[in-house]
């Protein structure tokens, strides 16, 4: 009942930033997840006993983060680097006993949060962009959802099963299945002018960058030694628990819409 209600609870309060907030407000309701995101990612290596840097970390997360939303191309061009240069810098003069793991994990950490998440920023940028972003989040919702539900019910081949042993096959079908006609249905009552291919490839977008970001979350708290990324979520775990799909669908996404689409 937890997972339900909190679960509901959250997707209503991101639909209702999504649609009625200004950009630069979305950007900060983003931002809220990257920091909260890190925060749970410099805990898990701290708990792990592996060498990083977290306040410099969460630093160049948020800076990456900023840099390429509020940017684009040209942030990306310029605070990739400098983040890059500046981690591995830092680690060198002060941690030299272990300075390219030290860097190789803080680095990680900054772009796989910081970076990934800043594309669905730059969705929302796009025109039409509040409904391009709550098109990504019917899908991965219901390919989450259904996934689950599905899993539970007929599941019975394993998925990954040295990463996520509950995680079917059957699970994973009924996934993408319901992200594809998710898809569909949201393109065909709110954007009419959205092409039906386009619709599908979304939902396959979805359906397969979404587990894959899930499994990836999954290995690394394997490795880290823990069942959640955080408590902050009833039910749900942490922010990270929460966010893993869309590190690998909005990416995807911006890419598909930015190159294929031409948005």
């Amino acid at each position: 009942m937890a997972r339900l209600l909190s679960g509901i609870t959250l997707a209503a309060l991101s639909a209702g930033v999504i649609v009625w907030s200004t950009p630069f407000a979305f950007f900060v309701f983003i931002a809220v997840f990257v920091t909260a995101g890190l925060f749970e990612y410099f805990h898990m290596l701290k708990s792990a006993g592996e060498p990083a840097l977290p306040v410099v970390g969460i630093v160049a997360g948020f800076a990456v983060f900023s840099g390429v939303s509020l940017g684009g191309a040209i942030g990306a061009l310029s605070f990739t680097p400098l983040v890059f240069i500046g981690v591995m810098g830092w680690a060198t003069l002060f941690h030299d006993g272990a300075s390219y793991k030290t860097a190789s994990n803080t680095l990680f950490g900054a772009f796989y949060i910081g970076l990934t998440l800043s594309q669905l920023v730059l969705v929302r940028h796009m025109a039409d962009g509040v409904m391009l972003v709550l098109l990504l989040a019917f899908a991965n919702t219901f390919c989450d959802s259904l996934a689950y539900y599905t899993g539970k019910t007929f599941g019975k081949t394993p998925l990954a099963p040295t990463i996520s042993p509950k995680k079917t096959v059957e699970g994973f079908a009924g996934g993408l299945i319901g992200a594809v006609l998710t898809s569909v249905a949201f393109a065909h009552f709110f954007m009419p002018g959205f092409a039906l291919g386009h619709a599908v490839a979304v939902g396959l977008i979805a359906g397969f960058a979404g587990p894959m970001g899930d499994l990836a979350e999954s290995s690394l708290k394997r490795r880290m030694g823990v069942k959640d990324s955080g408590s902050i979520i009833p039910g749900h775990g942490g922010a990270l628990d929460r966010i893993d799909s869309w590190l690998f669908t909005a990416p995807v996404f911006y890419v598909y819409l930015r190159f294929v689409v031409g948005a």
